[in-house]
């Protein structure tokens, strides 16, 4: 007939069993949740240097180090009328260009990106930061970073 389940019984008679699973499943989810905060990590940006370019009347050169975090990236963005070098200091950025193949850039690499040119920068690495010290040459009168689709 009815058969009686052997369980290993905890104070009170809940069983041990059960427990064991409910902390395995409050660890997995504790252990997602850590996960998706880290992907959901922004951008850090150190601004070091803000000036106008003398002998170039409206323009100014804008020096910054950007750490994106593990498996993070930028928005797909453009630079209204204004140049973006980027020199990878650690990790590797995938730099996605509109016009030019995907690619991966290095620590001691360089790439530039034309002025109002569509572009995303990925950490590659999906556990160390990424950190790149950029220049921008722009128009004073013209925002820094536009979103686009």
């Amino acid at each position: 007939m009815g058969q009686k389940r052997a369980y290993l019984t905890y104070r009170g008679g809940f069983p041990k069993a059960r427990i064991v699973w409910l902390l395995a499943l409050a660890a997995g989810i504790g252990l997602g949740r850590a996960d998706v905060a880290k992907a959901q990590q922004k951008p850090a940006i150190q601004s070091l240097l803000q000036t106008d370019l003398a002998g170039i009347p409206g323009q100014e050169t804008i020096l910054e180090v950007l750490t994106i975090p593990p498996g993070g990236a930028t928005p797909r963005h453009i630079h209204p009328d204004g140049h973006e070098i980027v020199y990878v200091l650690e990790g590797v950025t995938t730099a996605e260009i509109d016009g030019r193949a995907t690619r991966d850039y290095r620590a001691g690499e360089v790439v530039h990106v034309p002025p109002n040119v569509p572009h995303i920068g990925r950490n590659a690495s999906a556990t160390e930061p990424l950190k790149v010290l950029v220049i921008r040459i722009k128009d004073k009168s013209k925002t820094v970073m536009v979103p686009v689709k």
